[in-house]
């Protein structure tokens, strides 16, 4: 039951990374522009506020096979 549900999972981020490429096809906009934006900045490095929520987001993330091992 375990693999059906994770096959699942695996189609629904499949489906959202194909509905993203189309959006991207369709929209008058630079790809290579919006790519780099998924890049880290120096801003990072700089502001500590804006550190704090990367790592905030790492954290919230990062810990989700760590829950995972405690509940199964």
């Amino acid at each position: 039951m375990v693999r059906v549900f994770e096959a699942f999972v695996m189609l629904l981020v499949a489906a959202v990374g194909i509905c993203f490429m189309i959006e991207l096809a369709y929209s008058d906009i630079v790809a290579v522009d919006v790519l780099k934006g998924y890049l880290p900045t120096k801003e990072i490095f700089t502001d500590p506020e804006v550190l704090y929520v990367a790592i905030g987001i790492i954290g919230a993330t990062g810990n989700v096979g760590h829950i995972r091992k405690q509940v199964c």
